[in-house]
């Protein structure tokens, strides 16, 4: 889990090759997405961006009463236009597997999740349905064990509470150092305002789109 809320103007260094469809309405809390294509997708929003370049989260996209999740790595974002509030990131996906990309390729030319049977076929139609895709937020209150309402004294007290137990120097549990680390991201997050203020905007925004 990177640091929420970053921005960065460099370009993506190897831009997508596939073919790019355009989204036609397809939103994401994040905010709209231009296009879709085998490898990726480009998204694009107002304000400050939520993520950061390097970042890597769970996506899923809805369509028909169907589910596809993969796997995504945020690889750019930057100020689109005249309008220094308008941001655009590229989101690569990280399943490359011969199937996941028809799966993904049929998704962007079609609109819709295809059912047993149907991906590669060649008669396709665009259905009247909204496409929407989400992305997962980890909730890192839970992961604390804080309530969402704790104060900065709180969050700080219970991070270390955790780290003295967790602490590969006094726990002996294999996953003790991942733990551990896993728990001083959280904490990085929360501790600031506002990386806080944008992990809950972000968790809310995931929230109202479910």
């Amino acid at each position: 889990m990177a640091r929420v809320l970053a921005w960065k103007t460099r370009k993506p260094h190897r831009p997508r090759n596939d073919v790019r469809y355009p989204s036609q309405g397809l939103i994401c809390p994040l905010g709209s997405i231009v296009d879709i294509s085998a490898s990726g997708m480009r998204i694009r929003g107002e304000g400050q961006p939520p993520l950061e370049q390097g970042r890597r989260d769970t996506f899923t996209i809805n369509a028909g009463g169907r589910k596809l999740t993969i796997n995504a790595c945020v690889m750019w974002v930057r100020r689109s236009g005249i309008r220094t509030r308008r941001f655009e990131m590229g989101i690569r996906f990280e399943d490359q597997r011969p199937a996941m990309r028809r799966l993904l390729q049929y998704v962007g030319e079609y609109g819709h999740i295809p059912g047993k049977g149907e991906c590669g076929s060649a008669e396709g139609s665009r259905p009247s349905g909204q496409l929407s895709a989400e992305v997962e937020i980890e909730d890192l209150y839970a992961v604390l064990g804080i309530p969402e309402d704790a104060d900065a004294a709180q969050i700080r007290a219970r991070y270390r509470e955790l780290a003295h137990s967790l602490h590969p120097d006094r726990c002996t549990d294999p996953d003790a150092p991942a733990r551990f680390a896993h728990i001083s991201k959280c904490y990085r997050v929360l501790r600031d305002p506002a990386t806080r203020e944008r992990y809950d905007e972000l968790r809310g925004r995931s929230s109202r789109a479910a």
